[in-house]
Order: C-alpha cells, then structure tokens, then sequence
C-alpha cells in the first residue's frame, strides 16, 4: 500500500524475486541486509503522500524514478498482471525492470 491505496497484490514469494510496482521495489530496496555493517540503505527520494494529497494520479508520481505524464494526471487502477494485481500504468512496458530508470521516463 502507499498513500492509503494497494499499488501491488501477489504473493510474498513472488513479490520479492519479480515485484512489478516501482515502489514495491523500491520499498524492498531500502531493507536492512547481511551487508558490511554501517552501510547506509538506499532511500526513497521525496516526501512520502497522504491519502489525501494523491489526488487524480498515482500516488507514487512524484517519488517514481519512472513517472510519465499520464501518471501524474490519471490514477491507475488495481488490475491483473500475471499471477497478481498491480497499479502502475508502465507495469506491462516496465516488465519488472524496475532496477533502473527507462530513457522515457
């Protein structure tokens, strides 16, 4: 969830190999791992919305290394995606290649 709506909805242990939404993965990038100790955890850039600032795009748009027109001005729907639900209008081009921002973002 972010702001208050469900961006992502699949199973944990598909969640975490093959995440389709940029803050899922950006989230999952951020945790604690077994790497050198005082090693700093990436960080989501920007201020995290309230429900009530989403307003008719994405929740996420400002914060998304991904973000197109479109998503700051049509909120995406909760809708399949393989074996799960996701809203991102980039998922199907994006393909879970959420490692680094595509030159037309």
């Amino acid at each position: 969830m972010y702001a208050g709506s469900i961006v992502e909805e699949r199973a944990a242990s598909a969640l975490h190999s093959d995440r389709r939404h940029p803050y899922t993965a950006a989230l999952l990038a951020a945790r604690p791992g077994l790497g050198a100790p005082g090693e700093r955890l990436p960080a989501i850039p920007g201020r995290r919305a309230a429900a009530y600032e989403a307003g008719n795009g994405c929740p996420f748009a400002a914060r998304c290394a991904f973000t197109q027109d479109r998503c700051r001005t049509e909120r995406p729907t909760l809708r399949p995606r393989g074996d799960g639900m996701v809203a991102c209008h980039r998922a199907d081009d994006l393909n879970g290649d959420l490692d680094r921002p595509k030159d037309d973002a």
